[in-house]
């Protein structure tokens, strides 16, 4: 994630996207399982920094610290308002430290905690006064809002199906599967593995052409997944074009190079075409 940051030290790789770039970082590592698929690292600073670069970092830190800075520099004459106030600071410093060694971030629940505590921490908790805010903030606000639960609800859906069209494949259900996979798209692209359990639905009904099809939509949100440059290797490969499988079985290894399953069926295909030095 280090070197990611120093490869876009201004604004990072863009929000969301580390998933999407981390491949590239660790194609030389051969102790990298092969069946691993990080989204995130450990940290909550480098995933912020790494993808919304120093300004987001700072925006985040200062956020934080500013709000604990204002706290404590603040007198309470109500002893209630005085306790809640340190229970949000402890819960802001224990989710802040726990971020530096885990991704608390992408927890809801743990999430909800460390915002609703600084939010509470915004409110003056000594005074209260009157602000006029202009007449257009309510229309903006109520259709951001909107959005946002349009939003939500769709991703909710999105969720749902997919589960359903993965509890399906692994159930042989292939029917049922392809039912909900496109359900589930169809509330749009919330996660690229979506693309991909298509393709492998489709490749497992045989459906070659359709499944290449839906495995190279995956590749759009994750050109370097290399689980779908695998499978692309082998419908292309059940379809006998063997120059194309074996570019994408190349590319998975470049990115992964300890992914055996893709080594072995790449020298299958320089067995099939009769390099056998190759193989």
């Amino acid at each position: 994630t280090l070197r990611m940051i120093s490869d876009h030290p201004i604004l990072g790789v863009g929000f969301g996207n580390w998933e999407y770039h981390y491949p590239s970082y660790y194609r030389h590592r051969e102790w990298h399982p092969s069946n691993s698929e990080p989204v995130r690292p450990h940290n909550d600073v480098l995933w912020i920094w790494s993808e919304l670069g120093p300004l987001g970092l700072f925006g985040f830190l200062g956020f934080v610290g500013l709000t604990l800075f204002h706290t404590l520099k603040s007198r309470s004459g109500h002893k209630e308002d005085a306790y809640l106030a340190a229970a949000c600071m402890a819960s802001t410093v224990a989710l802040f430290v726990h971020g530096g060694f885990s991704f608390l971030r992408e927890q809801p629940a743990a999430s909800l905690l460390l915002w609703m505590s600084l939010a509470v921490l915004s409110i003056p908790l000594a005074t209260m006064s009157m602000h006029r805010v202009p007449r257009l903030i309510g229309p903006v606000v109520v259709v951001i809002g909107a959005f946002a639960v349009w939003l939500g609800i769709s991703h909710v859906r999105f969720d749902y199906a997919y589960h359903l069209a993965k509890q399906q494949y692994d159930r042989t259900d292939l029917h049922a599967a392809h039912r909900e996979i496109s359900s589930a798209i169809s509330n749009g692209m919330f996660d690229h593995r979506a693309a991909f359990l298509d393709g492998r639905i489709l490749q497992s009904s045989g459906q070659h052409s359709h499944a290449a099809a839906a495995y190279r939509k995956a590749l759009e949100y994750h050109p370097n997944y290399v689980n779908t440059l695998h499978n692309l290797g082998g419908v292309l490969a059940a379809q006998g074009q063997r120059e194309s499988a074996i570019s994408y079985f190349r590319q998975a290894l470049t990115i992964r190079p300890s992914y055996h399953e893709a080594r072995l069926n790449m020298a299958n295909e320089l067995v099939r075409k009769n390099q056998f030095t190759d193989a």
